[in-house]
C-alpha cells in the first residue's frame, strides 16, 4: 500500500533506541515485524480482538527500549559501582515498569489507541502541546547521539581498517559526510523499504552487548584479581551521574499504548498471568480486572525482566572489563584490533545511520502536531518541511561535532526529555485522576458547602458546578488541586522525581 506523508503520522516510540518507526494504516495493517501505531492525535476506534500476541508484544516493547543507550551503560556503572549500577537498573526499571501499567490502564479505561491522544483527553491541549514540544526535541537528541556514535565509531573504524598511510578519518568529517547523506533520505516521503529494520537492529544491538560482554570478560580474566580497580559502590554525588542514563535506558513509553491497542485479547498461555482482581491487596501494586491488562501485565513484567537482566550484564562486564578506561562509549575502550569489536562497531554504524531518518519523520509530523494544537489549521508545505529538514539535520550535526561524550549526551536527554515522558506525564495523569474521582465521590455525597465558609485549598472548596466539571475534566477546570486518594498521591510521587532527576541532571553536568 503506498502511503503519503499527509496519509500518515509516524509516531517513534524511544529514541536513541532500536526501534521501528510505526504509521497508522486506512484498513489491514500489512504484516510488519512491529505492530503499527496510530497516529499521534488521532483517537482508535477500539480494541482489536485478534491482534499480536503476548510474545511478540514483548519483543516489540523491548525493541522500544533497547539502543543506543546499552553503548553508555558501563560508564553508568563506573559512576555508581557495580552493585550500585545493578541496584539501580532494578528500582528504575520497576518503576518505569510501573508506569508502563499507568498508561495501559488509562488506555484501556479511555479506549485510546495512541500515546498523544491519551495525553490530550486526560490533561488538555496545553500539555498535549508540551508534550508534543518535548517529543519533537527527543528526537531531535536521539539524531544527535546517532551522529556522535557514527563519528566516535567509523574515525575508529577507519583507523584500523584502512591501510597504513591512509588519511586520518577525522570525526568531525564522518559527522559532516554522515549528515549530507543522511540529508536527501530525511526528504524522502515514504519509509517503507525500512520498515524491516527493526528486528535487524535488535538483532544488532544484542551481538553488541554479547562482545561488550565477551571482550570484558577475557580483559577481567588477564588481572590477578578479576574485580581489581572496581568499586562496588560510590558513595559521592557522582553516583547520581548514573541515574538518567538508566532512566533513558528503559524508554519505551510514547509505543507502549499503540502496544497495548494491539495487543490480543485472548491470554498468551506462554507467558504467566496474574489473577484477575478488582483491587489488589497491597497499595499501588498493579492488578488486572481484564483478560487484555492480565496479558499486558505479563508483557511489560518479561519486557522488564529481560532487559534489565541485559542492562546489568552489560554494564557489569563492560566496567569490570575496563574499569579505569570505559568512557561514554564503550566500543572506544574494547580493543580496537579485535574483528569482532570490529564487527560491533560496523554494525552499529549501519544500524544508525538507518534510524536517523526514522527518527526525523515523526519529528516532522510532530511539527505539524505542534502546528495544530497551536490553533494552526495548515499543513506544512513542501518548503516548510524542507526547511524543517533541513535546520533539524545541520543543527543536530552541528551540536555532534561539539559534543564528543556520548554518555554525556544520553545524561542530558534521559534527565530532561525522557524522564518528563517517562514519570512526569503519567504522573499528571493519575494526579488527574485522582481530581476526577474525589469530584465525584464529593457530587455523590451530596454534602453542601455552607454559605459564607473560607474556601479550602483542594475540593472541599470547589463549588457543586466546579465540582461537576472537576468530575468530567479533573485538572484542566480546578487547576492543580489536592485530591484524598492513592492516585493523586501516587502521581504526585512520580512528578517529584521527575523534578529531582532534572535537578540531579543539572547538578552533575
Amino acid at each position: 500500500m503506498q502511503q503519503t506523508e499527509e496519509e500518515q503520522r509516524e509516531l517513534a516510540g524511544s529514541n536513541g533506541r532500536a526501534v521501528l518507526i510505526v504509521s497508522s494504516f486506512e484498513g489491514t495493517p500489512p504484516n510488519l515485524s512491529v505492530p503499527p501505531a496510530p497516529p499521534l492525535f488521532k483517537e482508535a476506534s477500539g480494541h482489536d480482538s485478534s491482534g499480536a500476541s503476548a510474545l511478540a508484544s514483548v519483543f516489540t516493547l523491548c525493541n522500544s527500549a533497547i539502543g543506543a543507550g546499552v553503548l553508555s551503560l558501563p560508564f553508568a556503572f563506573q559512576h555508581a559501582g557495580l552493585i550500585g549500577g545493578a541496584l539501580m537498573v532494578l528500582i528504575i526499571g520497576m518503576a518505569e515498569g510501573w508506569t508502563l501499567y499507568v498508561l495501559a490502564k488509562f488506555a484501556e479505561a479511555y479506549n485510546i489507541g495512541s500515546f498523544g491522544m491519551l495525553v490530550r483527553r486526560m490533561l488538555g491541549r496545553r500539555l498535549a502541546l508540551s508534550v508534543a514540544i518535548i517529543m519533537v526535541l527527543y528526537l531531535w537528541s536521539a539524531c544527535v547521539v546517532y551522529l556522535i556514535i557514527l563519528g566516535d565509531t567509523l574515525s575508529a573504524f577507519a583507523t584500523n581498517v584502512l591501510p597504513e598511510g591512509s588519511p586520518h578519518l577525522n570525526r568531525r568529517h564522518v559527522i559532516i559526510g554522515a549528515s549530507m547523506l543522511l540529508l536527501p533520505l530525511c526528504m524522502l516521503r515514504r519509509l517503507g523499504h525500512l520498515s524491516h529494520l527493526s528486528a535487524l537492529a535488535v538483532s544488532g544491538f544484542v551481538y553488541t552487548a554479547g562482545v561488550v560482554i565477551g571482550v570484558g570478560a577475557v580483559e577481567a580474566r588477564k588481572r590477578s584479581h578479576p574485580l581489581e580497580g572496581v568499586a562496588l559502590f560510590h558513595w559521592s554525588g557522582s553516583a547520581l551521574f548514573a541515574l538518567p542514563i538508566v532512566v533513558f535506558g528503559f524508554n519505551s513509553h510514547a509505543n507502549v499504548v499503540s502496544i497495548f491497542t494491539e495487543l490480543a485479547e485472548e491470554l498468551d498461555p506462554r507467558l504467566p498471568v496474574v489473577p484477575i482482581k478488582e483491587a489488589s491487596m497491597f497499595p499501588f501494586v498493579p492488578h488486572a480486572k481484564t483478560e487484555k491488562m492480565q496479558s499486558m501485565l505479563a508483557v511489560i513484567a518479561c519486557s522488564m525482566l529481560i532487559i534489565g537482566g541485559g542492562y546489568v550484564g552489560v554494564g557489569s562486564m563492560g566496567y569490570i572489563g575496563f574499569p579505569t578506561t570505559v568512557g561514554g562509549n564503550v566500543l572506544n575502550a574494547l580493543p580496537q584490533d579485535n574483528v569482532w569489536v570490529q564487527g560491533a562497531m560496523g554494525v552499529v554504524s549501519v544500524i544508525v545511520f538507518l534510524h536517523f531518518p526514522l527518527n526525523h519523520h515523526p519529528a516532522r509530523g510532530g511539527m505539524q502536531d505542534i502546528i495544530l494544537l497551536m490553533g494552526g489549521t495548515t499543513r506544512l508545505s513542501r518548503l516548510g518541511s524542507f526547511l524543517f529538514t533541513l535546520g533539524f539535520v545541520s543543527t543536530a550535526a552541528a551540536l555532534a561535532c561539539v559534543v564528543t561524550s556520548l554518555g554525556d549526551a544520553l545524561h542530558v536527554i534521559g534527565g530532561t526529555a525522557a524522564a518528563a515522558l517517562i514519570f512526569f506525564v503519567p504522573g499528571a495523569m493519575l494526579m488527574n485522576a485522582g481530581v476526577m474521582k474525589a469530584a465525584q465521590a464529593a457530587l455523590e455525597a451530596d454534602t453542601p458547602i455552607e454559605p459564607g465558609t473560607t474556601p479550602r485549598r483542594g475540593l472541599d472548596g470547589l463549588s457543586e458546578p466546579l465540582l461537576q466539571e472537576a468530575a468530567e475534566k479533573g485538572m484542566k477546570k480546578t487547576g492543580i488541586v489536592h485530591a484524598p486518594g492513592k492516585s493523586w498521591a501516587a502521581g504526585l510521587g512520580l512528578v517529584i522525581f521527575s523534578i529531582f532527576i532534572l535537578l540531579v541532571t543539572l547538578g552533575t553536568l
